[in-house]
């Protein structure tokens, strides 16, 4: 027998219905772009957000967990760049005027922090002039209030089993490249 659903939930639950694998993106010219395989990792978005944001030019360097020794990769393809450091430098508490966010802004971010000709090469080898042709013209206010609520609301659930002090140790151990095989 079917669940019945609230009508509020009802409606968000057929929304999401039309997620499709590759997490794709379509232009106002109707070009489908997938986020996942087709649009450079120099060209996302949550990079731009971070540059805005103040994130550390040292976080160029630095892995939490590298890429090396991931199975599902073969010799013959790149290594996988691991998971990145994010250090602001201003908390994101202490952030006071809002930022207005379109393709165009992003862009700008990426430059900054990738550089302006990697950009450019990233750009012209997804066959399209700028970010807007991906992300659309729409520009966005991010309120400092709901970038402290996202942070304050992202938690590890951990349980008797999985204590806390296991969690930290895992983090310890699997982001040091040493001790991955």
């Amino acid at each position: 027998s079917a669940v019945e659903l609230p009508e509020g939930l009802e409606a968000i639950v057929h929304g999401a219905g039309g997620f499709a694998m590759g997490y794709p993106a379509t232009t106002k010219d109707g070009i489908s772009y997938s986020l996942q395989n087709d649009v450079p990792y120099q060209l996302r978005l949550a990079t731009a957000l971070f540059t805005a944001l103040g994130r550390s030019p040292n976080d160029k360097f630095g892995v939490v967990k590298t890429g090396q020794g991931h199975y599902e990769f073969t010799p013959d393809e790149p290594e996988p760049l691991g998971l990145r450091c994010v250090t602001l430098s201003t908390p994101l508490a202490k952030l006071t005027e809002p930022i207005m966010w379109s393709a165009a802004s992003a862009e700008k971010y990426l430059g900054q922090w990738y550089g302006e000709p990697v950009i450019k090469e990233c750009l012209a080898k997804t066959q399209v002039s700028s970010l807007e042709d991906i992300f659309g013209p729409g520009e966005y206010k991010i309120c400092p209030k709901d970038l402290f609520r996202l942070e304050q609301s992202t938690t590890i659930t951990t349980s008797p089993l999985l204590p806390p002090h296991f969690y930290r140790a895992l983090l310890a151990i699997t982001g040091d490249a040493s001790h991955i095989q």
